[in-house]
């Protein structure tokens, strides 16, 4: 669940930082959920699922935490997947 946390704590921050350009909107708040790769596929593939399935009616979507649309948050969370992936 900390993970799940990190995780989301990370991508709120990268979507209230999108006034900033390239990586620094995803360097604000990296967690340590990154070593534990197994955990960290396992809520992305959950929020996948979600958003996909749910759409705007998914929780990610009407909690607002890291947008304000299922497009919006698949937007951010696609880029901020790949900029944790670079590191």
């Amino acid at each position: 669940m900390f993970d799940k946390l990190e995780i989301l704590m990370s991508l709120s921050c990268a979507y209230k930082n999108s006034q900033l350009s390239g990586s620094e909107r995803y360097q604000k708040f990296i967690g340590d959920f990154r070593y534990r790769q197994e955990n960290t596929e396992r809520v992305m593939q959950e929020m996948d699922e979600s958003l996909w399935t749910e759409q705007n009616d998914s929780p990610f979507v009407t909690s607002g935490i890291f947008g304000k649309t299922a497009v919006d948050c698949r937007e951010i969370r696609d880029t901020w997947e790949a900029y944790i992936k670079m590191l």
